[in-house]
């Protein structure tokens, strides 16, 4: 039996869940704040719990097994170099820890890698408070589950799309994109597929990796974005330079056009022994009924 504490219940969560849930053998809760997804984890008869980890005085996190593992989703706070949240969850399990830990990152702490294929022996070299946070977060988890007896698979995860999360409405709104010449590349994950990673990772306590999750078929975001106008049959955005596009962009998105690398996942899908379902955006779009285009759909 597979017991499993989810703390995050948001787009991925559920999901991973909502997968767990139809086996007769996994017992699953998960967390989500009372204000945020939780009335409709809740509507979905999902065994879910309140739990704000930026309450002054949050309620006390107590697993409902001795003996579980433990999937952690909360993103860091928004602000500074550490996360604090990671923190006070750590602190709430120490009197029942799990005896396995999944993490889910991001390929954001490796930085600007200038293109580069890259694998997990990359150094870390984070260039954004964002990507320092999540830095902090697995160095505060590598030395937990060792003082804790507990492993850790830490995921570094690129660009997640799927289902309600295509970036439709910048296409409709015509904002412009990068001159391909010029975009940087950047990674991408079906979450149907992360859903499988996540699950995986799970079934192997006792085991400690570090692994890349994306589909293995990186391109620029402006090579993504033409891709989803033309199956959605909507009309090209214009480019600009990579310089005027980050003279516009929010701080957030100055980050993303700063960074270029390509991630590796063979170590992922070798060690996982993972088929992707979806290893391109292509595939997905043909294949996946819940983000092809209308006009695909075989009618009844």
């Amino acid at each position: 039996m597979l017991n499993t504490l989810i703390l995050g219940g948001g787009y991925l969560g559920k999901r991973v869940a909502r997968r767990l849930s139809l086996t007769d053998t996994d017992s699953i809760a998960l967390t989500a704040r009372p204000n945020g997804t939780l009335p409709a984890l809740l509507a979905e008869s999902l065994p879910a719990f309140a739990l704000d980890l930026d309450a002054l005085d949050p309620p006390q996190l107590v697993p409902p097994w001795r003996d579980y593992g433990l999937l952690y989703l909360v993103p860091p706070p928004r602000d500074g170099n550490t996360d604090a949240r990671l923190s006070r969850a750590l602190a709430m399990l120490e009197h029942q820890p799990p005896r396995h830990i999944v993490y889910a990152g991001t390929s954001g702490v490796y930085g600007d890698c200038g293109g580069r294929w890259i694998d997990e022996t990359a150094p870390l070299r984070p260039d954004s408070d964002r990507a320092l946070r999540r830095v902090d977060a697995e160095a505060q988890l590598s030395i937990w589950c060792k003082s804790h007896d507990c492993s850790l698979i830490l995921l570094r995860i690129g660009g997640i799309y799927g289902p309600d999360r295509l970036p439709l409405q910048r296409l409709r709104h015509g904002r412009p994109i990068v001159d391909l010449a010029e975009a940087p590349w950047s990674n991408r994950i079906h979450v149907d597929d992360l859903v499988s990673v996540c699950i995986e990772a799970l079934r192997r306590p006792g085991e400690d990796h570090v692994f890349n999750v994306a589909d293995g078929n990186p391109s620029s975001t402006s090579r993504f974005l033409l891709e989803l106008a033309q199956a959605y049959q909507l009309s090209s955005p214009l480019f600009v330079s990579l310089r005027e596009a980050i003279q516009r962009a929010s701080p957030e998105g100055r980050i993303y056009l700063s960074e270029s690398r390509r991630l590796c996942n063979r170590l992922l899908l070798s060690s996982l022994h993972l088929h992707l379902q979806y290893p391109t955006l292509a595939d997905a779009l043909a294949r996946d009924p819940q983000i092809m285009p209308p006009f695909l759909h075989t009618p009844p």
